[in-house]
């Protein structure tokens, strides 16, 4: 866990963690559980200056911080503490707007050391040492970022991400699965499980699939207020536009055959954050179809900040939409192009790829992610 100050200067992010545009969510380390208690009306005042001073919408921090002041001072949150005190600190921010990332966290019962990065090729953490090692052990989810990545079928290239974190043997092993994978006629993208991460592995993969410098998505942050916006290499400032407004791009970085590779990328509900973001700017550039179900609609970039007493809260800042019509996801999620149930998007994909339907419907039973692909609960364990 970062200390407070690196927090707050941290750049934004989704969920919760690296730099940039999208983050993943890190939760508060076992010393930060086990700090002494604080006030809880000090931490809803701390939540409501933040809101205040740093959420995207300015009169919506104000409502926020309205209705912690109000909560604190009928004294709903005295004698509370850890997991309680959260819980009903978000239910009060969410009974004034359901912002998707918007929560107050204690503890970590999701997440778990893991050392090495995960490889192509198999369903756990494989140790590669050919890949460089991370500079310091990751707090994880209950399942590698990286899954069962390789030939699903011969032609085809398939890879699942549960997160895309700050991590660079990770990045590392998707350049790997990449270059091994090259000339792949279709490539399969499963973000069925992804609740979000940073840009790093995006910043590899997308200059091999286009064939053009392509405008993807931009990124807003508040006028005049809040934390410094996006910054990334592929991050382009618009010039005269109200805010900080930035656009996120694909450069190739040289000819690739998978610039002709048929793209798919499949969703459900748990798919979050970054990973939505991952699949818009694939299927608003056209360059991939989205088969399953919408995706969770948590649009909105930020940081972490540390609270005290053990307790994060995630602050929007900043938001991602279309560049073509100014739209974004946020509580929507975004459509797939083929609606399907996600625990059928596989198997549809490679039917669409071109295998039998029998062998399709074998290789989605194989392939099925061991983590929920629903929308994860506002609050508790997640």
């Amino acid at each position: 866990m970062l200390p407070t100050s690196a927090l707050q200067s941290a750049a934004v992010l989704f969920f919760a963690v690296s730099s940039v545009v999208g983050g993943h969510t890190q939760e508060p380390s076992a010393a930060d559980q086990t700090a002494p208690a604080i006030e809880p009306r000090a931490v809803a005042e701390r939540i409501a200056a933040l809101l205040e001073a740093d959420y995207l919408e300015a009169e919506m921090g104000k409502a926020y911080a309205a209705r912690m002041r109000e909560q604190a001072a009928r004294g709903a949150y005295d004698g509370l503490a850890g997991a309680a005190l959260a819980d009903r600190l978000t239910l009060d921010l969410l009974a004034v707007k359901d912002d998707m990332h918007l929560r107050v966290r204690f503890g970590g019962p999701m997440m778990r050391p893991m050392s090495g990065p995960v490889v192509p090729g198999g369903s756990g953490p494989v140790r590669n040492t050919n890949l460089p090692p991370p500079a310091a052990p990751l707090l994880m989810r209950a399942a590698p970022a990286i899954e069962q990545a390789g030939w699903i079928a011969p032609g085809i290239a398939y890879i699942r991400f549960n997160e895309f974190p700050p991590d660079p043997a990770v990045t590392e092993a998707v350049r790997v699965f990449l270059r091994d994978h090259v000339n792949a006629a279709t490539l399969i993208f499963d973000l069925r499980t992804n609740r979000g991460g940073g840009p790093a592995q995006m910043d590899v993969i997308f200059p091999m699939l286009f064939s053009k410098p392509t405008r993807l998505v931009g990124m807003a942050t508040r006028s005049g207020k809040g934390r410094p916006g996006p910054a990334g290499p592929n991050l382009r400032t618009v010039e005269g536009a109200p805010g900080s407004v930035k656009e996120y791009w694909a450069t190739p970085d040289a000819a690739s055959p998978l610039q002709r590779a048929r793209v798919f990328v499949l969703t459900s509900p748990a798919t979050g954050s970054a990973g939505e973001m991952f699949a818009a700017a694939l299927k608003w550039s056209g360059r991939a179809t989205l088969i399953g179900a919408p995706t969770a609609g948590a649009n909105h970039f930020g940081s972490m900040e540390a609270l005290g007493g053990g307790l994060t809260m995630f602050v929007p800042v900043g938001r991602t939409f279309n560049p073509a019509d100014g739209k974004d996801w946020e509580g929507d999620g975004i459509a797939p192009d083929v609606a399907v149930a996600p625990e059928q998007a596989l198997a549809v994909a490679l039917v669409r790829a071109g295998l039998p339907e029998v062998q399709a419907a074998s290789l989605a039973d194989q392939y099925r992610p061991n983590l929920p692909m629903t929308r994860p609960p506002a609050i508790g364990p997640r």
